[in-house]
């Protein structure tokens, strides 16, 4: 157990949680990339609920009745305990992302996520909200308009080599169903500065929102 928890925190969470949300969303069908593969004991990835543990032959993590307590339905119990209104039963989405980052964000600091919150304006007419080593920002844009599918948003550090680069597309809209586009950037050093850009694809050319900007001063 501690070996695997060991060499789990050197995989790259990142671009495991890119695979497993395409095989989630029935983009990418190859099993390997299931997300239960993974116990969430160790890594809690896109998708994930320990459901097939039982289904793999001599897994060592997972026997006949045994219950780990750290999975996503205790997650999922902790949330609605602490005030969030997500669903009690699940996989790891969406909806259960966001509400343990604002969870841990209030843990961290000590204060609730509210009064971490900040809202300002930027341009496209976006709206920003931040808090600890997050980024949120919605535009005013239809997720599913045909015009929009392409679009790609970059968010990056300014450091050399930049250390910290992120992708998003209209598909990682974090409030699904909406008609705004809402985009939630994770894991962000706040010692950096940081650049967005947009990509807007064939219907148009690359624009940067903002350039260099310290971490939190996003207007």
């Amino acid at each position: 157990y501690e070996a695997a928890r060991f060499f789990a925190s050197y995989l790259d969470y990142g671009t495991l949680t890119e695979i497993t949300k395409a095989f989630t969303l029935g983009e990418d069908t190859n099993p390997e990339n299931d997300p239960n593969q993974m116990p969430t004991r160790f890594m809690i990835l896109y998708g994930a609920d320990d459901s097939k543990l039982q289904q793999i032959d001599d897994h060592p993590d997972c026997a006949d009745g045994e219950e780990h307590s750290i999975n996503v339905e205790n997650l999922r119990k902790t949330l609605i305990g602490a005030g969030y209104d997500i669903a009690e039963t699940g996989p790891y989405d969406d909806q259960v992302y966001i509400a343990h980052i604002q969870y841990q964000a209030g843990e961290m600091t000590g204060v609730p996520v509210e009064e971490l919150v900040e809202e300002d304006k930027v341009d496209q007419g976006a709206t920003v909200i931040t808090g600890k080593e997050t980024f949120s920002i919605t535009f005013n844009i239809d997720p599913r308009s045909p015009d929009h599918q392409d679009d790609v948003f970059t968010l990056y550090s300014n450091d050399m080599g930049r250390k910290y680069s992120q992708k998003k597309t209209v598909r990682d809209d974090s409030k699904p169903g909406n008609d705004k586009l809402e985009l939630l950037f994770t894991g962000l050093n706040p010692d950096l500065s940081y650049t967005l850009e947009h990509d807007p694809g064939a219907s148009g050319n690359l624009e940067i929102l903002f350039r260099n900007r310290p971490f939190g001063d996003w207007v």
